[in-house]
């Protein structure tokens, strides 16, 4: 799990999960609902959709409907306890109605108090029923069409028709949801990660001999710049250190040669009855220059000394004045 693609993966899995819960759940809680507003709002926009299809003769008095909305005659005809409209004048005068009981509408009460855009409710039957009146307004008349069902019926229309194909419809998104966007996410991840790949490439082939080498920032993302810059900066001081041991063994190769050099001279000349001394004093002078390299190199390295307050009078054999 330590894959940042794994766990971008994961996260995305776990978020689309908790989408699809949180659908399912406020689903549920619609689909549970059973308070009047949820069937008022069917009702009217049944009674509006169905009051926008309406035709009119010349003489602008309404004939009927249009093609549309004549497929659902029969269901006026099959449910006329549980559902059915009218068409009324500004009289209150019945126009149009579908083939629905006299005692249907009775239960509503008269037809004439109902001449004002809104919904009402009703019994009959047993059975809570509930209207909406849509005010439809053409050549300068106002007509008033009434639209009434049963909360059964409507009950029955979400439970076994709507619910199923919502129910469907969501499988459909989470499944769509979770084979797309996965797709897209993995190979989203493997272009933005790519750049990546290509860096530690860049940083596997950092070797002594090409320590100069510096990753390249350009098609890095840009919250892994920072991380890149560092590396880069840290590359810089190590090739600072490699240099300065490098001209401290030159240094050091240069300064003994000579000394060398002299022993050699020496030690031939012992040969020819010359004296240690010489010998021995170049010794000791090879020796003093080689205390002086492994000092210089002591020096360089931070760890083998800490900074700490001196008194430059006491450092210089002086005593001090205050």
């Amino acid at each position: 799990m330590n894959s940042l693609t794994a766990k971008m993966l994961v996260a995305y899995l776990v978020g689309v999960v908790l989408t699809v819960a949180t659908l399912v759940l406020v689903f549920d809680g619609v689909a549970s609902w059973r308070g009047t507003v949820y069937f008022d709002e069917d009702i009217s926009e049944f009674a509006e959709e169905l009051s926008e299809k309406l035709v009119f003769d010349a003489a602008g008095t309404p004939i009927g409907f249009n093609e549309e909305a004549r497929q659902y005659d029969w269901m006026y005809a099959k449910l006329k306890d549980d559902l059915a409209y009218r068409l009324l004048d500004a009289s209150g005068r019945v126009v149009l109605a579908s083939p629905a009981s006299q005692a249907f509408w009775a239960a509503s009460g008269p037809g004439a108090r109902r001449l004002k855009q809104g919904n009402f409710s009703f019994e009959y039957a047993g059975q809570s029923m509930r209207g909406a009146t849509e005010v439809v307004r053409n050549g300068g008349r106002d007509w008033y069409f009434q639209q009434a069902g049963s909360a059964r019926l409507f009950e029955l229309f979400h439970l076994e028709y709507a619910m199923p194909f919502m129910s469907k419809g969501m499988g459909l998104f989470a499944t769509t949801l979770l084979l797309v966007f996965g797709v897209c996410a993995y190979l989203t991840l493997r272009r933005v990660l790519r750049p990546l790949h290509e860096v530690s490439a860049s940083a596997a082939a950092i070797s002594p001999r090409s320590v100069h080498g510096r990753l390249q920032v350009d098609r890095v993302p840009t919250e892994i710049v920072p991380l890149v810059e560092s590396f880069n900066r840290a590359l810089d001081r190590l090739e600072r250190g490699y240099r300065v041991q490098q001209e401290f063994l030159a240094t050091a190769a240069h300064e003994l040669k000579t000394p060398l050099a002299l022993i050699r001279a020496q030690v031939e000349l012992m040969a020819e009855g010359r004296g240690p001394d010489l010998l021995l004093q170049d010794v000791e002078h090879m020796t003093r220059q080689v205390q002086q390299l492994l000092l210089l190199a002591e020096a360089s390295e931070t760890q083998n000394y800490a900074f700490t307050p001196t008194d430059l009078e006491a450092a210089a054999g002086r005593p001090s004045t205050t």
